[in-house]
C-alpha cells in the first residue's frame, strides 16, 4: 500500500473515532461531521509527512554494505 493510502486511510480512522467519541458525549451531528472533517485533513497531512520522514531509515541502506565483496586467494 502506498503512502498516500496508508495516511488518508489511518487518518480516517482515527478521525472517525474523534467524531464518534464527540457524539457519544453529545454534541450533535453537524458538529461532529465538521470534526471529522477536519481531523481527517488534518491528521492525514500529519500521518503522510511522518511517514516520508520516516521512509528512508526504515529502508535498508544498501546492498554492498550488508554484503562486502570477498577477494579471490589466488589473485595475489
Amino acid at each position: 500500500m502506498s503512502m498516500n493510502k496508508r495516511a488518508i486511510r489511518n487518518g480516517g480512522i482515527f478521525s472517525f473515532i474523534i467524531a464518534a467519541i464527540g457524539l457519544y458525549q453529545g454534541e450533535n451531528l453537524i458538529t461532529s461531521a465538521m470534526v471529522w472533517g477536519f481531523a481527517w485533513i488534518v491528521m492525514s497531512g500529519a500521518f503522510w509527512v511522518s511517514y516520508r520522514i520516516t521512509q528512508p531509515k526504515s529502508q535498508p541502506e544498501s546492498e554492498s554494505i550488508i554484503e562486502e565483496p570477498t577477494k579471490d586467494p589466488k589473485e595475489h
